[in-house]
């Protein structure tokens, strides 16, 4: 693997992320949108979590990164 690194083959890029507007499955497609929504709405962290029957950590996960993306389009 270390062979592989330095000649550029191997990036180490990592799992593509469960959730977002690029998700393989459209279900968490769907979930990411309502997720950013609600947000957008200003519902509570717990409540998106319930409705949406996803984890605490996974909404706050989704918040995250679209803030980073968010962010990344205004620097531009």
């Amino acid at each position: 693997m270390e062979i592989a690194k330095k000649n550029g083959v191997y990036a180490g890029k990592g799992r593509r992320p469960a959730y977002g507007t690029n998700a393989k499955d459209r279900q968490k497609r769907l979930v990411y949108q309502s997720v950013i929504d609600k947000l957008n709405k200003g519902k509570a962290i717990s409540r998106i979590a319930k409705e949406l029957d996803i984890s605490r950590p996974t909404v706050y996960k989704i918040k995250y990164e679209y803030e980073q993306q968010h962010e990344k389009s205004n620097a531009t």
